[in-house]
């Protein structure tokens, strides 16, 4: 087989088309004498070398500074250099789309490539807090609402979110109750960077205390709860506090099970010592 060989040089490494000339051909065939026309001037068409721009798909966790989407860059030739802008980026908790746009670097044309553009996006999560709560016992009878106080463990420094915990009773009537946790309400600029994934319940009883009832001058037995177990007294200190004369049938006022006081009830049978001084209405 006879052929020829040799180099076609371009004026221009540009996408497009462009001139160059022939030089250096030669025959493989002896028998043959050859001409190349024309040397010069010659035309050739440079194709696009093809590069994609590729957002990712990314998820992070709130941490109180400015996040922002990662791409990749495939099908650069040479010492070309060209970077995106456009990756969503936010602060704050929240899903953010790239809209991706390529930038050409230092001696790059955006003119010799294909490009194609896939967008990705980021999504910045909120940041776990665990909530301990704190329940105060319940004095009135009738009452659902258990009050408490709220502190907020993991917060960020520089944030501002505070918590409210609604803890509720399965009913009203008299005695130890299991505690619902009915969620913590976050406030704050930053509330909604945070999310509470935890709740730990810390010293309270959540026992409902009786009305005081109005005496009518015969014997009655009364369930008297104290508030706190600071504040426990005796039937007899009971009994001298409200001007009644009395007899305890039980002096057992809590039990301590796994380090947490239950506070229960005291028994106590009150008769009037003066039917105008006893018992508040």
């Amino acid at each position: 087989t006879t052929a020829a060989t040799g180099s076609f040089t371009f004026t221009s490494p540009n996408a497009g088309s462009q001139t160059g000339s022939v030089s250096g051909v030669s025959l493989n065939n002896t028998n043959y004498a050859l001409a190349v026309v024309p040397t010069t001037a010659s035309a050739a068409v440079i194709a696009k070398a093809a590069l994609t721009l590729a957002g990712a798909t990314t998820s992070k966790v709130f941490t109180n500074t400015t996040q922002t989407n990662s791409y990749t860059v495939a099908g650069l030739k040479g010492t070309d250099a060209i970077t995106a802008t456009g990756s969503g980026a936010s602060l704050h908790a929240g899903t953010y789309a790239d809209v991706l746009a390529a930038v050409a670097g230092t001696n790059t044309s955006l003119s010799n490539y294909a490009i194609s553009i896939t967008n990705g996006g980021l999504t910045i999560t909120p940041a776990a807090l665990t909530a301990t709560v704190t329940p105060e016992t319940v004095t009135d009878y009738g009452a659902t609402i258990l009050a408490s106080t709220t502190e907020l463990k993991g917060i960020i420094s520089g944030t501002d979110v505070t918590g409210i915990t609604t803890l509720t009773l399965a009913d009203e009537i008299v005695g130890s109750k299991t505690i619902i946790d009915e969620g913590t309400l976050l406030s704050g600029a930053n509330a909604g960077d945070y999310t509470v994934t935890a709740t730990i319940l810390v010293a309270g009883s959540g026992v409902i205390a009786p009305e005081i009832p109005t005496f009518d001058g015969s014997g009655y037995t009364l369930n008297i709860v104290p508030d706190t177990i600071a504040n426990l007294m005796t039937p007899s200190a009971i009994a001298a506090a409200l001007a009644v004369s009395a007899s305890a049938t039980s002096d057992v006022v809590y039990n301590s099970r796994g380090g947490v006081p239950k506070i229960e009830f005291q028994k106590l049978t009150v008769e009037a010592l003066d039917v105008f001084n006893t018992l508040p209405k």
